[in-house]
């Protein structure tokens, strides 16, 4: 305990507590705010504010390393290597290095990223892609068209002859172009 005689000294020492006080609510609260900012934080605006390359780890594949060039609500494309371009399912990212700490800088854009699986891969009619399915099995062919939850695919390889196979959207964990 302090034994204080001056009244001086102990206005200062009264002021110093408060201002202990003061700081300590100050910086809680602060803690507070961070908190709740980065509980809106999705992994979306993580992906879109990130301009370095990313390794990315997904279900059933080798790590895939390049920069983002889009994001929809269940897809992120990657440019990688050698002038590949994979569109992955969100829900097969098992994990990712290289990703920002902050947020993009706030834009006139839309929220929600426009990008689906059906819009992207009818940009991709006619080309050849490797599509790598959830039970490991990976197609290769042209893509032929896209409805609102399978696309077709003109199997190629040894013993095919324009073999067409329909697929799922869901059973899709990546889809692989050259770029």
């Amino acid at each position: 305990m302090i034994t204080v005689t001056d009244p001086d000294h102990l206005l200062a020492h009264a002021a110093a507590g408060y201002q202990s006080s003061c700081d300590a609510e100050v910086v809680a609260e602060a803690a507070e705010l961070v908190e709740v900012e980065q509980a809106r934080v999705r992994l979306l605006d993580r992906l879109l504010a990130t301009t370095g390359r990313l390794g990315i780890s997904v279900a059933g594949l080798p790590v895939i390393d390049g920069s983002v060039v889009d994001v929809g609500a269940d897809l992120i494309v990657i440019s990688g290597a050698g002038e590949q371009v994979w569109a992955l399912r969100s829900a097969a990212v098992i994990a990712i290095s290289g990703l920002a700490v902050g947020l993009r800088k706030e834009s006139s854009g839309p929220v929600i990223p426009e990008l689906t699986w059906p819009r992207y891969l009818r940009q991709l009619a006619g080309s050849e892609v490797r599509v790598h399915a959830r039970d490991g099995v990976m197609y290769v062919g042209q893509l032929a068209g896209v409805g609102a939850d399978f696309f077709d695919l003109i199997l190629s390889g040894a013993g095919l002859t324009s073999r067409v196979s329909t697929i799922a959207l869901t059973a899709v964990i990546a889809v692989q172009t050259r770029g």
